[in-house]
C-alpha cells in the first residue's frame, strides 16, 4: 500500500502542539517538518 496525503488549511489560533495533538504527531516533530515557519504566526 502506499502512503496518503491530507490537506489542512491553517485556521486562527492554530498552533503546532494542537495540530500536532489533532494529527498524532509532537509540537517538536511538527516544527522539524517545517523549517522556517514560525510557531507563533501560522498562516
Amino acid at each position: 500500500m502506499g502512503s496518503t496525503t491530507s490537506r489542512y488549511c491553517i485556521q486562527p489560533g492554530d498552533t503546532f502542539w494542537g495540530l500536532g495533538q489533532r494529527f498524532g504527531y509532537s509540537a517538536e516533530a511538527m516544527q522539524r517538518a517545517n523549517p522556517g515557519v514560525d510557531p507563533n504566526n501560522l498562516q
